[in-house]
Protein backbone atom coordinates (compact mmCIF):
# COMPACT_ATOMS: atom_id res chain seq x y z
CA UNK A 1 0.00 0.00 0.00
CA UNK A 2 2.77 2.46 0.94
CA UNK A 3 4.47 1.88 -2.40
CA UNK A 4 1.27 2.89 -4.17
CA UNK A 5 0.99 5.98 -1.98
CA UNK A 6 4.51 7.12 -2.79
CA UNK A 7 4.04 6.42 -6.50
CA UNK A 8 0.83 8.45 -6.48
CA UNK A 9 2.47 11.41 -4.78
CA UNK A 10 5.48 11.25 -7.08
CA UNK A 11 3.20 11.24 -10.12
CA UNK A 12 1.26 14.26 -8.85
CA UNK A 13 4.47 16.16 -8.14
CA UNK A 14 5.92 15.45 -11.58
CA UNK A 15 2.63 16.23 -13.29
CA UNK A 16 2.42 19.61 -11.59
CA UNK A 17 5.88 20.51 -12.89
CA UNK A 18 5.56 19.21 -16.43
CA UNK A 19 4.30 21.53 -19.15
CA UNK A 20 4.17 21.76 -22.91
CA UNK A 21 6.39 24.15 -24.80
CA UNK A 22 5.16 27.75 -24.65
CA UNK A 23 2.13 28.10 -26.93
CA UNK A 24 1.28 31.00 -29.22
CA UNK A 25 -1.39 33.48 -28.16
CA UNK A 26 -3.79 35.44 -30.34
CA UNK A 27 -5.63 38.21 -28.51
CA UNK A 28 -9.17 38.87 -29.74
CA UNK A 29 -11.06 42.14 -29.26
CA UNK A 30 -14.74 41.75 -28.39
CA UNK A 31 -16.67 44.50 -30.14
CA UNK A 32 -19.90 45.58 -28.46
CA UNK A 33 -22.81 47.28 -30.18
CA UNK A 34 -25.44 49.41 -28.43
CA UNK A 35 -27.60 46.27 -28.12
CA UNK A 36 -24.89 44.64 -25.99
CA UNK A 37 -25.40 47.05 -23.08
CA UNK A 38 -27.92 46.34 -20.37
CA UNK A 39 -30.21 48.91 -18.70
CA UNK A 40 -29.34 50.06 -15.20
CA UNK A 41 -30.91 52.44 -12.71
CA UNK A 42 -31.62 55.85 -14.25
CA UNK A 43 -29.54 57.55 -11.54
CA UNK A 44 -26.45 56.05 -13.18
CA UNK A 45 -27.11 57.52 -16.63
CA UNK A 46 -24.19 59.96 -16.42
CA UNK A 47 -21.70 57.19 -15.65
CA UNK A 48 -23.30 54.59 -17.92
CA UNK A 49 -25.03 56.47 -20.78
CA UNK A 50 -25.45 53.27 -22.83
CA UNK A 51 -26.09 51.07 -19.83
CA UNK A 52 -23.58 48.53 -18.55
CA UNK A 53 -21.55 46.40 -20.97
CA UNK A 54 -22.79 42.83 -20.99
CA UNK A 55 -20.31 40.57 -19.20
CA UNK A 56 -20.43 37.31 -21.11
CA UNK A 57 -17.16 35.69 -20.05
CA UNK A 58 -18.21 33.53 -17.10
CA UNK A 59 -17.88 30.41 -19.26
CA UNK A 60 -17.27 29.37 -22.87
CA UNK A 61 -18.43 26.49 -25.06
CA UNK A 62 -17.12 25.85 -28.58
CA UNK A 63 -19.84 25.47 -31.22
CA UNK A 64 -18.23 25.18 -34.65
CA UNK A 65 -15.75 26.45 -37.21
CA UNK A 66 -17.33 28.10 -40.25
CA UNK A 67 -16.13 27.61 -43.84
CA UNK A 68 -14.56 31.10 -43.77
CA UNK A 69 -12.46 30.11 -40.75
CA UNK A 70 -14.42 32.06 -38.17
CA UNK A 71 -15.03 30.35 -34.83
CA UNK A 72 -18.38 30.24 -33.05
CA UNK A 73 -18.74 29.94 -29.28
CA UNK A 74 -21.43 30.29 -26.65
CA UNK A 75 -20.71 32.48 -23.64
CA UNK A 76 -22.75 33.01 -20.49
CA UNK A 77 -23.01 35.84 -17.99
CA UNK A 78 -23.15 35.49 -14.23
CA UNK A 79 -25.99 36.85 -12.06
CA UNK A 80 -25.53 40.40 -13.33
CA UNK A 81 -23.90 43.64 -12.21
CA UNK A 82 -23.37 43.69 -8.47
CA UNK A 83 -21.09 45.19 -5.88
CA UNK A 84 -20.21 44.83 -2.23
CA UNK A 85 -22.05 46.98 0.30
CA UNK A 86 -22.03 47.12 4.13
CA UNK A 87 -24.01 44.64 6.19
CA UNK A 88 -27.78 45.08 6.18
CA UNK A 89 -29.51 45.68 9.51
CA UNK A 90 -33.16 44.72 9.42
CA UNK A 91 -35.94 46.02 11.68
CA UNK A 92 -35.19 43.36 14.31
CA UNK A 93 -31.52 44.29 14.47
CA UNK A 94 -30.31 41.16 12.67
CA UNK A 95 -27.35 41.62 10.30
CA UNK A 96 -26.99 40.12 6.82
CA UNK A 97 -24.34 40.30 4.09
CA UNK A 98 -25.45 42.34 1.09
CA UNK A 99 -24.91 42.91 -2.60
CA UNK A 100 -26.02 45.96 -4.57
CA UNK A 101 -27.74 45.19 -7.88
CA UNK A 102 -27.78 48.25 -10.20
CA UNK A 103 -29.81 46.18 -12.70
CA UNK A 104 -31.99 44.14 -10.33
CA UNK A 105 -34.14 42.56 -13.02
CA UNK A 106 -31.21 41.37 -15.12
CA UNK A 107 -31.61 37.79 -16.34
CA UNK A 108 -28.50 35.59 -16.75
CA UNK A 109 -27.83 35.65 -20.47
CA UNK A 110 -26.34 33.32 -23.06
CA UNK A 111 -24.79 34.80 -26.21
CA UNK A 112 -23.26 33.55 -29.43
CA UNK A 113 -19.69 34.83 -29.85
CA UNK A 114 -18.31 34.80 -33.38
CA UNK A 115 -14.54 35.21 -33.69
CA UNK A 116 -13.06 36.19 -37.04
CA UNK A 117 -9.41 37.08 -37.09
CA UNK A 118 -8.67 39.27 -34.09
CA UNK A 119 -12.25 40.53 -33.72
CA UNK A 120 -15.33 39.04 -32.06
CA UNK A 121 -18.99 40.00 -31.98
CA UNK A 122 -22.03 39.00 -29.93
CA UNK A 123 -25.37 37.88 -31.33
CA UNK A 124 -28.46 35.81 -30.51
CA UNK A 125 -28.81 36.79 -26.86
CA UNK A 126 -30.82 34.15 -24.99
CA UNK A 127 -32.30 34.55 -21.50
CA UNK A 128 -32.19 31.74 -18.94
CA UNK A 129 -35.78 30.83 -18.03
CA UNK A 130 -37.54 28.63 -15.48
CA UNK A 131 -39.65 25.54 -16.25
CA UNK A 132 -42.62 27.75 -17.13
CA UNK A 133 -40.59 29.82 -19.56
CA UNK A 134 -40.37 32.88 -17.30
CA UNK A 135 -37.05 34.77 -17.13
CA UNK A 136 -35.27 34.26 -13.82
CA UNK A 137 -33.10 36.88 -12.15
CA UNK A 138 -29.68 36.78 -10.54
CA UNK A 139 -30.99 37.97 -7.17
CA UNK A 140 -30.30 35.74 -4.15
CA UNK A 141 -32.46 32.79 -3.14
CA UNK A 142 -34.60 33.31 0.02
CA UNK A 143 -33.45 31.98 3.37
CA UNK A 144 -34.52 28.40 4.04
CA UNK A 145 -34.28 27.26 0.43
CA UNK A 146 -31.43 25.33 -1.16
CA UNK A 147 -29.02 27.84 -2.65
CA UNK A 148 -29.59 30.62 -0.13
CA UNK A 149 -26.42 32.59 0.57
CA UNK A 150 -27.92 34.64 3.39
CA UNK A 151 -27.34 37.77 1.31
CA UNK A 152 -29.80 40.63 1.02
CA UNK A 153 -29.99 42.27 -2.39
CA UNK A 154 -30.06 46.09 -2.40
CA UNK A 155 -30.86 48.59 -5.13
CA UNK A 156 -28.74 51.69 -5.79
CA UNK A 157 -30.71 53.56 -3.11
CA UNK A 158 -29.78 50.88 -0.55
CA UNK A 159 -33.34 49.62 -0.27
CA UNK A 160 -33.92 45.87 0.02
CA UNK A 161 -34.93 44.08 -3.17
CA UNK A 162 -37.15 40.98 -3.33
CA UNK A 163 -35.54 37.54 -3.28
CA UNK A 164 -35.94 35.15 -6.21
CA UNK A 165 -36.67 31.51 -5.36
CA UNK A 166 -35.38 30.58 -8.83
CA UNK A 167 -32.43 32.98 -8.73
CA UNK A 168 -29.20 31.79 -10.35
CA UNK A 169 -25.60 32.93 -10.40
CA UNK A 170 -24.65 31.15 -13.62
CA UNK A 171 -21.02 30.20 -14.19
CA UNK A 172 -20.70 27.29 -16.66
CA UNK A 173 -22.12 26.26 -20.02
CA UNK A 174 -21.77 23.51 -22.61
CA UNK A 175 -23.77 22.00 -25.45
CA UNK A 176 -25.26 18.51 -25.64
CA UNK A 177 -25.29 16.50 -28.86
CA UNK A 178 -28.98 17.24 -29.39
CA UNK A 179 -28.36 21.00 -29.20
CA UNK A 180 -29.76 21.44 -25.71
CA UNK A 181 -27.69 23.26 -23.13
CA UNK A 182 -26.24 22.46 -19.73
CA UNK A 183 -25.34 25.22 -17.28
CA UNK A 184 -24.23 25.41 -13.66
CA UNK A 185 -24.56 27.95 -10.88
CA UNK A 186 -22.81 29.18 -7.74
CA UNK A 187 -25.84 29.58 -5.46
CA UNK A 188 -27.04 25.99 -5.00
CA UNK A 189 -24.82 24.87 -6.42
CA UNK A 190 -27.22 23.85 -9.19
CA UNK A 191 -26.91 22.13 -12.56
CA UNK A 192 -29.62 22.89 -15.11
CA UNK A 193 -30.55 21.30 -18.40
CA UNK A 194 -32.02 23.88 -20.80
CA UNK A 195 -33.56 23.64 -24.22
CA UNK A 196 -31.95 25.62 -27.03
CA UNK A 197 -34.17 28.61 -26.18
CA UNK A 198 -33.00 28.77 -22.57
CA UNK A 199 -36.02 27.19 -20.85
CA UNK A 200 -35.25 24.88 -17.92
CA UNK A 201 -35.94 21.20 -18.55
CA UNK A 202 -34.28 19.73 -15.43
CA UNK A 203 -32.66 21.15 -12.33
CA UNK A 204 -30.29 19.31 -10.00
CA UNK A 205 -29.16 20.50 -6.59
CA UNK A 206 -27.62 19.21 -3.36
CA UNK A 207 -29.83 16.41 -2.05
CA UNK A 208 -31.83 16.54 -5.29
CA UNK A 209 -29.70 14.59 -7.73
CA UNK A 210 -26.38 15.90 -6.41
CA UNK A 211 -24.46 14.99 -3.23
CA UNK A 212 -25.80 16.87 -0.20
CA UNK A 213 -22.32 17.89 0.92
CA UNK A 214 -22.08 20.31 -2.02
CA UNK A 215 -24.48 22.60 -0.15
CA UNK A 216 -21.52 23.36 2.11
CA UNK A 217 -19.81 25.34 -0.62
CA UNK A 218 -18.40 28.69 0.39
CA UNK A 219 -20.90 31.51 -0.21
CA UNK A 220 -20.86 32.43 -3.90
CA UNK A 221 -18.39 29.67 -4.66
CA UNK A 222 -20.59 26.84 -5.84
CA UNK A 223 -20.08 25.32 -9.29
CA UNK A 224 -17.70 27.44 -11.37
CA UNK A 225 -17.22 25.26 -14.45
CA UNK A 226 -19.15 22.64 -16.39
CA UNK A 227 -18.65 20.53 -19.52
CA UNK A 228 -20.38 17.75 -21.43
CA UNK A 229 -18.22 14.64 -21.80
CA UNK A 230 -18.28 12.57 -25.04
CA UNK A 231 -20.65 10.05 -23.39
CA UNK A 232 -23.15 12.80 -22.59
CA UNK A 233 -22.29 12.77 -18.90
CA UNK A 234 -21.93 16.16 -17.22
CA UNK A 235 -18.80 17.20 -15.33
CA UNK A 236 -18.92 20.18 -12.96
CA UNK A 237 -16.41 21.53 -10.47
CA UNK A 238 -16.86 23.48 -7.24
CA UNK A 239 -14.95 26.75 -7.32
CA UNK A 240 -13.12 26.34 -3.99
CA UNK A 241 -12.72 24.03 -1.03
CA UNK A 242 -15.89 23.40 0.96
CA UNK A 243 -16.74 25.29 4.15
CA UNK A 244 -17.55 22.57 6.67
CA UNK A 245 -17.86 24.63 9.83
CA UNK A 246 -17.76 28.33 8.99
CA UNK A 247 -14.00 28.41 9.56
CA UNK A 248 -12.89 27.84 5.98
CA UNK A 249 -10.11 30.44 6.17
CA UNK A 250 -8.29 28.10 8.55
CA UNK A 251 -8.97 24.97 6.47
CA UNK A 252 -6.08 22.95 5.04
CA UNK A 253 -8.31 20.90 2.73
CA UNK A 254 -6.06 20.02 -0.24
CA UNK A 255 -8.74 19.50 -2.89
CA UNK A 256 -11.95 20.74 -4.45
CA UNK A 257 -14.80 18.47 -5.49
CA UNK A 258 -15.42 17.64 -9.15
CA UNK A 259 -18.58 15.69 -9.94
CA UNK A 260 -19.65 13.64 -12.95
CA UNK A 261 -23.41 13.27 -13.39
CA UNK A 262 -25.03 10.76 -15.71
CA UNK A 263 -28.34 12.42 -16.69
CA UNK A 264 -29.70 9.11 -18.01
CA UNK A 265 -29.11 6.91 -14.97
CA UNK A 266 -28.91 9.84 -12.49
CA UNK A 267 -25.72 8.33 -11.03
CA UNK A 268 -23.34 10.96 -9.67
CA UNK A 269 -19.67 10.39 -8.88
CA UNK A 270 -17.33 12.74 -7.04
CA UNK A 271 -13.59 13.16 -7.47
CA UNK A 272 -10.89 15.11 -5.64
CA UNK A 273 -9.06 17.67 -7.75
CA UNK A 274 -5.80 18.54 -5.92
CA UNK A 275 -5.24 22.30 -5.69
CA UNK A 276 -1.80 23.91 -5.77
CA UNK A 277 -2.01 24.42 -2.02
CA UNK A 278 1.52 25.75 -1.50
CA UNK A 279 0.93 28.55 -4.02
CA UNK A 280 -1.78 30.38 -2.04
CA UNK A 281 -1.91 32.45 1.11
CA UNK A 282 -4.71 30.17 2.31
CA UNK A 283 -6.13 27.01 0.78
CA UNK A 284 -9.49 28.80 0.71
CA UNK A 285 -8.00 31.28 -1.81
CA UNK A 286 -7.75 28.66 -4.56
CA UNK A 287 -10.43 29.11 -7.22
CA UNK A 288 -11.34 27.18 -10.34
CA UNK A 289 -12.08 29.25 -13.44
CA UNK A 290 -13.77 26.88 -15.89
CA UNK A 291 -13.86 23.30 -17.16
CA UNK A 292 -13.67 21.89 -20.73
CA UNK A 293 -13.89 18.30 -21.95
CA UNK A 294 -10.78 16.80 -23.55
CA UNK A 295 -11.94 13.15 -23.55
CA UNK A 296 -14.22 10.88 -21.56
CA UNK A 297 -11.98 10.91 -18.50
CA UNK A 298 -9.96 14.02 -19.25
CA UNK A 299 -10.83 17.66 -18.74
CA UNK A 300 -8.97 20.93 -19.02
CA UNK A 301 -9.25 23.27 -16.08
CA UNK A 302 -8.18 26.77 -15.08
CA UNK A 303 -6.91 27.14 -11.53
CA UNK A 304 -6.41 30.63 -10.13
CA UNK A 305 -6.36 32.64 -6.93
CA UNK A 306 -4.47 35.09 -4.74
CA UNK A 307 -0.85 33.98 -4.63
CA UNK A 308 1.28 33.39 -1.55
CA UNK A 309 3.26 36.36 -2.85
CA UNK A 310 1.73 39.35 -4.63
CA UNK A 311 -0.55 38.85 -7.61
CA UNK A 312 -3.03 36.26 -8.81
CA UNK A 313 -2.16 32.82 -10.20
CA UNK A 314 -3.72 31.71 -13.51
CA UNK A 315 -2.76 28.18 -14.62
CA UNK A 316 -4.17 25.85 -17.27
CA UNK A 317 -4.14 22.15 -16.43
CA UNK A 318 -5.05 18.87 -18.08
CA UNK A 319 -6.78 16.66 -15.53
CA UNK A 320 -7.09 12.86 -15.74
CA UNK A 321 -9.96 11.22 -13.86
CA UNK A 322 -9.42 7.67 -15.14
CA UNK A 323 -7.74 6.35 -11.98
CA UNK A 324 -9.26 8.76 -9.46
CA UNK A 325 -11.29 7.41 -6.54
CA UNK A 326 -15.03 8.08 -6.38
CA UNK A 327 -15.33 9.87 -3.04
CA UNK A 328 -19.12 10.21 -3.01
CA UNK A 329 -20.16 9.55 0.58
CA UNK A 330 -16.62 8.58 1.60
CA UNK A 331 -15.37 9.76 5.00
CA UNK A 332 -11.95 10.18 6.57
CA UNK A 333 -10.71 7.32 8.83
CA UNK A 334 -12.07 9.15 11.89
CA UNK A 335 -15.53 9.42 10.35
CA UNK A 336 -15.33 13.11 9.51
CA UNK A 337 -15.47 14.61 6.03
CA UNK A 338 -12.43 14.22 3.78
CA UNK A 339 -11.90 17.98 3.83
CA UNK A 340 -10.69 17.62 7.42
CA UNK A 341 -7.55 15.92 6.05
CA UNK A 342 -4.80 18.48 5.65
CA UNK A 343 -2.61 17.12 2.87
CA UNK A 344 -2.53 14.89 -0.18
CA UNK A 345 -0.36 12.49 1.83
CA UNK A 346 -3.22 12.05 4.30
CA UNK A 347 -5.71 11.68 1.48
CA UNK A 348 -3.75 8.93 -0.25
CA UNK A 349 -2.98 7.23 3.08
CA UNK A 350 -6.75 7.00 3.53
CA UNK A 351 -6.95 5.09 0.24
CA UNK A 352 -8.13 8.05 -1.83
CA UNK A 353 -6.44 8.63 -5.16
CA UNK A 354 -7.06 12.18 -6.36
CA UNK A 355 -7.25 13.15 -10.01
CA UNK A 356 -3.87 13.58 -11.68
CA UNK A 357 -2.96 16.89 -13.31
CA UNK A 358 -0.49 18.19 -15.86
CA UNK A 359 0.43 21.84 -16.26
CA UNK A 360 -0.22 23.01 -19.80
CA UNK A 361 0.50 26.72 -19.42
CA UNK A 362 1.10 29.45 -16.89
CA UNK A 363 -1.19 32.13 -18.30
CA UNK A 364 0.58 34.92 -16.45
CA UNK A 365 3.86 33.97 -18.13
CA UNK A 366 2.06 34.28 -21.48
CA UNK A 367 0.93 37.81 -20.66
CA UNK A 368 -2.51 37.32 -19.10
CA UNK A 369 -3.46 40.51 -17.21
CA UNK A 370 -7.16 40.16 -16.30
CA UNK A 371 -8.02 39.20 -12.73
CA UNK A 372 -10.52 36.49 -13.66
CA UNK A 373 -9.91 33.78 -16.26
CA UNK A 374 -13.38 32.24 -16.24
CA UNK A 375 -14.11 30.96 -19.75
CA UNK A 376 -12.42 27.91 -21.30
CA UNK A 377 -13.26 25.93 -24.44
CA UNK A 378 -11.42 23.36 -26.55
CA UNK A 379 -11.38 24.38 -30.22
CA UNK A 380 -9.32 21.45 -31.55
CA UNK A 381 -6.57 19.14 -30.32
CA UNK A 382 -4.04 22.00 -30.24
CA UNK A 383 -6.12 25.12 -29.55
CA UNK A 384 -8.15 26.41 -26.62
CA UNK A 385 -10.05 29.65 -26.10
CA UNK A 386 -9.86 31.51 -22.79
CA UNK A 387 -11.82 34.59 -21.74
CA UNK A 388 -12.26 36.79 -18.69
CA UNK A 389 -15.21 37.95 -16.65
CA UNK A 390 -15.14 41.77 -16.70
CA UNK A 391 -17.88 42.11 -14.03
CA UNK A 392 -20.00 44.20 -16.42
CA UNK A 393 -17.38 46.96 -16.37
CA UNK A 394 -18.56 48.32 -13.01
CA UNK A 395 -17.50 48.58 -9.40
CA UNK A 396 -19.18 49.79 -6.20
CA UNK A 397 -17.40 51.75 -3.49
CA UNK A 398 -18.49 53.17 -0.14
CA UNK A 399 -17.84 56.92 -0.19
CA UNK A 400 -18.36 59.90 2.09
CA UNK A 401 -17.13 58.12 5.22
CA UNK A 402 -13.78 57.43 6.81
CA UNK A 403 -12.42 54.17 8.10
CA UNK A 404 -13.30 50.69 6.84
CA UNK A 405 -16.51 49.32 5.38
CA UNK A 406 -16.94 47.01 8.38
CA UNK A 407 -17.39 50.13 10.55
CA UNK A 408 -20.74 50.84 8.85
CA UNK A 409 -24.12 49.23 8.27
CA UNK A 410 -27.04 49.83 5.94
CA UNK A 411 -30.32 50.49 7.76
CA UNK A 412 -33.54 52.00 6.39
CA UNK A 413 -31.77 52.83 3.14
CA UNK A 414 -29.03 54.80 4.88
CA UNK A 415 -25.38 54.19 5.73
CA UNK A 416 -25.06 54.30 9.54
CA UNK A 417 -22.23 53.66 11.97
CA UNK A 418 -21.99 50.09 13.19
CA UNK A 419 -21.27 51.22 16.74
CA UNK A 420 -24.17 53.57 17.47
CA UNK A 421 -26.32 53.50 14.29
CA UNK A 422 -25.79 57.20 13.61
CA UNK A 423 -26.55 58.30 10.01
CA UNK A 424 -23.36 59.23 8.15
CA UNK A 425 -24.43 60.64 4.80
CA UNK A 426 -22.27 58.00 3.19
CA UNK A 427 -23.15 56.61 -0.22
CA UNK A 428 -22.28 53.59 -2.28
CA UNK A 429 -20.99 54.94 -5.56
CA UNK A 430 -21.24 52.84 -8.72
CA UNK A 431 -18.64 53.71 -11.36
CA UNK A 432 -17.36 52.23 -14.63
CA UNK A 433 -14.02 50.41 -14.63
CA UNK A 434 -13.51 50.43 -18.39
CA UNK A 435 -12.46 46.77 -18.15
CA UNK A 436 -13.15 44.84 -21.34
CA UNK A 437 -13.53 41.09 -21.77
CA UNK A 438 -10.14 39.55 -22.46
CA UNK A 439 -10.35 36.78 -25.08
CA UNK A 440 -7.43 34.57 -26.14
CA UNK A 441 -6.91 31.79 -28.63
CA UNK A 442 -4.02 29.70 -27.31
CA UNK A 443 -2.38 27.25 -29.73
CA UNK A 444 0.16 24.60 -28.73
CA UNK A 445 2.83 23.10 -31.01
CA UNK A 446 1.63 19.57 -30.34
CA UNK A 447 -1.67 17.95 -29.40
CA UNK A 448 -2.84 18.60 -25.87
CA UNK A 449 -2.48 15.39 -23.89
Amino acid sequence: MMKKVFCSLAFLACAAQAALAAPSVQAVHLELTDEDYIPCDSSLAAEFPKGMPLGIGSSLAFVSKKPDGSLVFLGISDRGPNGDTPLWRDASGALYPTKMFPSPDFTPTIATITVKGDRAKLSDLTLVRDEKGQPISGRPVPAGLTGSTGETALDVNLSALPFDANGLDTEGIDIARDGSLWICDEYGPFILHLDSKGRTLEKYGPGSGLPEILARRQINRGFEGLCVLPSGKIAAVVQSILDLNGKVKKSSAPFVRLIVLDPTTKECKTFAYPIDATSYKKNADAKIGDLAAAGENRVLLIEQGAAEEDGVIHRLYAVDLSEATDITGVKAPDGRELETLSSLDELTSAGIRPASKKLLADLNALGWKAEKAEGLAVVDDKTVAICSDNDFGMTAELTGVSGKSKDYLVSDGKVVTAKDLEPTGGKVRVTPTGEETAFWLVTFDEPIR
